[in-house]
């Protein structure tokens, strides 16, 4: 029962992970539209005025958005193998611990009280007595015999 709420709790955080990293997708995807925007208004100005700085200026645009979505990828890419990694291992069916091969066979085994046990006790010792007192009559028996014979 606690493996499965863990497993749950785990599925969740990793849903909300991915998510987040979404929500973190749609927002540099409008900065990208943004800055493609302001690339555009920088190419219109440069073919206006052919200035370096406005060189300088595009490529550090370009330089800075392609870094930002290489991060995003990356992270994603990760989370992806993260989550793949853990689910396998964990949420695999054939790491179970048990398999089920038969019905269930329900079964009572009663215990033993003091009362049978005294009573067992007692049975025990009446039939060691028994065996006692039948060996001693035997043997009692085999020297009665001896010594009835002829007296030297």
């Amino acid at each position: 029962m606690a493996q499965e709420n863990q497993d749950a709790n785990f599925r969740q955080e990793i849903t909300k992970k991915i998510i987040d990293e979404g929500l973190d997708k749609v927002e540099v995807v409008s900065n990208l539209s943004y800055y493609e925007r302001l690339l555009f208004g920088l190419e219109n100005t440069e073919k206006k005025n052919n200035n370096n700085a406005m060189e300088l200026i595009r490529s550090e645009v370009l330089k800075n958005v392609q870094q930002v979505y290489d991060t995003l990828t990356r992270s994603i890419d990760e989370l992806n193998d993260i989550y793949s990694g853990l689910s396998q291992a964990n949420l695999n069916p054939a790491s179970t611990l048990f398999t089920v091969k038969e019905p269930v066979f329900i079964s009572e085994e009663k215990t033993l009280s003091p009362k049978k046990a005294i009573f067992y006790a007692v049975l025990i010792w009446v039939l060691v007595e028994g065996c006692i007192l039948t060996g001693v009559l035997k043997f009692n028996s085999f020297r009665r015999k001896k010594g009835s014979g002829p007296e030297s």
